[in-house]
């Protein structure tokens, strides 16, 4: 369990870096209707992670 943990804060991560570097090239027409659409990912992902984390750590402590 803590393995999956630790590769999804991995996940978040890379995903995140990818986004703030797109964002550096917000001016150009063809990245603004892509960066829009992956904040939305973004703020699916990340919830879905938050969900996985908390139920992870109900079975770590039912498990300890």
């Amino acid at each position: 369990m803590l393995a999956l943990k630790k590769e999804l804060s991995a996940i978040g991560n890379n995903f995140n870096q990818s986004v703030k570097k797109l964002h550096g090239l917000e001016k150009q027409p063809d990245f603004s209707g892509w960066i829009f659409l992956n904040e939305q990912n973004k703020t699916t992902l990340f919830d879905k992670m938050d969900l996985i984390f908390s139920r992870l750590n109900e079975l770590y402590k039912v498990c300890s």
